[in-house]
């Protein structure tokens, strides 16, 4: 059985120092023309100190908890290249550039789906072409962490059993793929935090590229 790729997923997260959730609110997104005013919101917002989630009808969200923001972005029918959430991302930091800035992660993912009745389709496909056969067992979760070094970055991959929810609120097996691309703010001051930074964000169709080349050699095997 050939399985397809399908629903892109992004997300970019920015470790700040002494950042809290409570100031990611849709007030604060709309009132500093981070986000158009048009944007609907696809439920009710959560904001408290420990968690912040805010999501839009559009497919983009925003969330963080103490010391992060995360910027994620889930859609079909386009290609991760078209992503909004870099462009989001260099504004947020345009915005506020006194924050002090320390890390930043770009996190690829798509999902891997079958149309099969097997609800083990999944856990099958990751014992049977990805493991080696020693491994094979049909009680295992079926879980694999890789560990890549690339030129100039490192990456992590992380291949999972899921569960995709189709528009007719039923579940389709698919395996979701999701590349960690983790970078350090290196700077004297926060000019040069904020300039490496907005480098790392203009650098993340790199990091795409080398995802996306894995992940098709990863399920051509």
């Amino acid at each position: 059985m050939t399985p397809k790729l399908t629903l892109p997923d992004l997300s970019i997260i920015l470790d700040i120092q002494k950042f809290s959730p409570i100031l990611l609110t849709p007030e604060f997104l709309r009132y500093s023309n981070l986000i158009p005013g048009d944007w609907q919101l696809a439920r009710e917002p959560v904001v408290n100190a420990n968690l912040s989630q805010i999501a839009f009808t559009n497919g983009i969200s925003f969330s963080s908890q103490p010391g992060s923001i995360i910027f994620s972005e889930t859609w079909q029918d386009k290609s991760l290249e078209q992503a909004q959430i870099p462009a989001l991302t260099h504004k947020y930091v345009e915005i506020m550039p006194e924050a002090d800035y320390l890390g930043i992660e770009f996190n690829p993912g798509v999902f891997l789906t079958f149309e099969s009745p097997d609800e083990n389709v999944a856990r099958n496909y990751i014992v049977s072409n990805l493991l080696a056969p020693h491994l094979r067992n049909s009680s295992l979760n079926a879980t694999l962490h890789l560990y890549y070094t690339l030129e100039r970055r490192k990456m992590y991959l992380s291949v999972r059993e899921a569960k995709l929810e189709l528009p007719n609120q039923s579940l389709q097996p698919a395996i979701f793929l999701s590349g960690h691309f983790r970078y350090q703010i290196n700077g004297d001051n926060p000019l040069e935090k904020r300039q490496h930074l907005h480098h790392l964000i203009d650098n993340w169709s790199e990091d795409l590229e080398s995802y996306t080349k894995i992940v098709n050699q990863l399920i051509s095997t």
